[in-house]
């Protein structure tokens, strides 16, 4: 093979020389430029004319031309690459196209100008200019998007510069020659080899392939991959994968990436996904109800899409060019938003508007307490208006509306804490359920502290204030009740629920609440909702020191419901109770109940064995059954004996085997 055809190679040979040894950074310059014309060999554009007769003139005699294009694409574009690796490793081209990019991440090589218009003057080339502008992907947009990130690069984040993608790295020509004979034999045209999966990579691909088809579903109905970052497509979390997919975009190989375009041409902006999501609301408003008008602020749009695009308005010239041609899309040019102005709402509008909306929330919930800060309602920040109200100072001439809302809701701004009114009306809601029958017997989701804070009430109900003690009297606690019967009153407010009457029903059949665990009688969980209502009982008397309002009602059917001790022991004693209390007798040792199965026998004899060690709640138990500390210690087995003159036998025979031996770790077998 000769260059004589082709000057411009031995040119780039000299030119390459001479840039390594100049630029210090001319061989990792090289490789992304390689990685560069190796993607555009790969594109086969039409308007390309060089490196076809470049491929003819270097081409030997005899040789296949497809096999021919395999093996000589690194020739045939190594003039570009040289000429483009040249302009890669000098520094001031890389501040200028940090400083092109206007601090923008580019979505398309449009965004940074110089880069198409440069490379396309470098390589003698007009129309690759146009061809690159509209480039979103690839080894030289991944080597824009990397130079604007570090500003041009210096030191440590140089190196970063110059890692290209293993997925946009050019395939080694062996691989693409692996298999090109069979290919010829096929008659199949001479495409690159498809590199065998296996292992990780195989796994990669059969999970991208899933993402893709719930993608795919997703931008079917909603027209675009904007999605938030809790997003889910039936069990699949769609949201996530196409976050992953996002922050890996420039290393993703260019079907994966075109996969993806395909579906939404904005899936991977270089601008915030909620931003995105703003402008697809505005977008369809506009089909639904025609022209913005800036003018008069937006006055058609929803109140939270009017502020965003005045917002938008007020910061157009800080966008990314992008996103100023997505708003000239609906519209919104930079004419337009230089005439854009803010909504304006007169003030009586605005406190009608608010007025209507804390009517509506009460007339759904009840009351306006539960609007908290960040509630939204109807589109309005009802939450917040309220907390501005509360702040007005009350006067001799208050606002009409502050009256409006005292008629409303009596107790939207009362002298105490929202916290103690949300709670009190929710306790005082599920009360007038229970009553009307509309709501079970049990405690409703969220309710686990009203026992607490009900008991917190009546313990400190003389410190409460007047109009709290009326409130209070409404669910049925007063001065009497508070002092009285607190614990009585508390269950009746908070409910019991089927747990109870499980409850009640066991203990009469099996004499006790010792339950275990897994016990469901009639397919309710009581084991686990004792296990529970303990669980409360520590936490009640941790806050208050007070006693659980159910301990009161179940200890009415177990005294010993929640003792200290364990619960396998309960219901050992409550079984040798029974037997117990059986038997015509108990005998001197305490263990000789008439029928005791050995498994409880055994249990008894360990009960007097480690009878000192036993809590005296749990010595007064077994009082019950006739195990006293004196039948304990009767039934214990006496000391073991020792005969006289065996202690001295067994070291003479010690002696004697240290001395045969030289230590007396004998067997357990030896026997002298």
């Amino acid at each position: 093979m000769g260059l004589a055809g082709c000057p411009e190679v031995v040119q780039a040979q000299e030119d390459h020389h001479r840039l390594l040894r100049r630029s210090p950074v001319a061989g990792s310059a090289f490789e992304v430029a390689e990685a560069v014309t190796a993607w555009w060999w790969a594109q086969k554009w039409p308007e390309e004319r060089l490196w076809p007769a470049r491929l003819d003139a270097a081409m030997p005699a005899g040789e296949d031309p497809q096999r021919w294009r395999i093996l000589a694409r690194d020739l045939v574009t190594y003039p570009e690459t040289v000429a483009l690796a040249t302009l890669l490793a000098s520094r001031a081209w890389r501040l200028r196209v940090a400083a092109d990019g206007g601090g923008h991440l580019p979505y398309r090589l449009a965004d940074v100008p110089c880069v198409p218009s440069e490379l396309g003057h470098r390589v003698r080339r007009p129309w690759l200019t146009e061809r690159l502008a509209d480039c979103t992907h690839g080894p030289l947009f991944a080597w824009t998007s990397q130079c604007i990130r570090i500003k041009g690069g210096s030191g440590d984040d140089e190196q970063r510069l110059w890692q290209v993608p293993l997925a946009l790295r050019p395939r080694p020509l062996s691989d693409v020659l692996v298999g090109y004979p069979h290919r010829q034999t096929a008659g199949t045209e001479a495409l690159p080899a498809q590199k065998r999966l296996r292992g990780h990579s195989l796994h990669a691909e059969g999970a991208f392939a899933a993402g893709l088809a719930h993608a795919r579903t997703y931008a079917a109905q909603h027209g675009h991959l904007a999605t938030q970052r809790d997003t889910r497509v039936g069990s699949f979390a769609l949201g996530k994968w196409v976050h992953n997919q996002q922050a890996h975009a420039l290393a993703l190989p260019e079907e994966k990436a075109a996969a993806l375009r395909e579906l939404d041409p904005w899936w991977n902006i270089p601008w915030s996904v909620k931003w995105q999501r703003s402008y697809y609301r505005a977008r369809d408003h506009v089909r639904r109800h025609g022209p913005l008008n800036p003018t008069d602020g937006f006055p058609d749009t929803h109140v939270l899409t009017g502020e965003w695009l005045y917002l938008q308005c007020t910061d157009y010239s800080a966008l990314h060019p992008e996103q100023r041609r997505l708003l000239a899309d609906i519209g919104l040019t930079a004419q337009a938003a230089s005439s854009a102005r803010p909504r304006r709402m007169s003030r009586t509008a605005g406190i009608d508007k608010a007025v209507a909306c804390a009517r509506a929330f009460v007339a759904e919930h009840g009351c306006l307490a539960l609007a908290t800060k960040n509630i939204s309602y109807q589109g309005f920040l009802l939450g917040k208006w309220l907390i501005s109200q509360r702040c007005l100072t009350r006067r001799q001439g208050e606002p009409a509306h502050l009256q409006v809302l005292d008629a409303i809701d009596g107790w939207w701004n009362p002298a105490w804490p929202l916290a103690w009114q949300r709670t009190w009306y929710r306790i005082r809601a599920h009360a007038r359920n229970r009553r009307q029958g509309a709501a079970e017997g049990g405690w409703p989701d969220g309710s686990e502290g009203w026992a607490t804070w009900l008991s917190l009430q009546c313990t400190g109900y003389q410190q409460l204030h007047p109009l709290q003690q009326h409130l209070l009297a409404q669910i049925g606690i007063t001065a009497e009740t508070a002092a009285t019967r607190p614990h009585e009153v508390i269950a009746q407010l908070c409910g019991t629920g089927p747990g109870l009457a499980h409850a009640r029903t066991y203990a009469a059949t099996h004499g006790h609440l010792a339950t275990p665990q897994t016990a469901c009688p009639e397919g309710f969980p009581l084991g686990r909702w004792l296990s529970e209502q303990r669980h409360q009982a520590q936490k009640h008397h941790r806050s208050t020191g007070g006693t659980w309002p159910l301990s009161t009602l179940l200890a009415a059917l177990d005294p010993w419901w929640n003792p200290t001790w364990s619960l396998e022991w309960q219901r050992n004693w409550s079984r040798v109770r029974k037997r117990s209390e059986s038997a015509s007798a108990v005998d001197g040792g305490g263990t000789g109940i008439p029928g005791l199965e050995k498994e409880l026998a055994g249990w008894l004899r360990r009960q007097c064995t480690d009878y000192g060690a036993l809590h005296p709640g749990q010595h007064r138990l077994l009082a019950k059954i006739g195990v006293t500390a004196e039948t304990a210690r009767a039934a214990q087995p006496p000391a073991p004996r020792t005969e006289p003159g065996l202690l001295d036998t067994a070291l003479t025979q010690a002696h004697a085997y240290a001395a045969e031996y030289g230590h007396i770790a004998a067997p357990v077998s030896t026997v002298l």
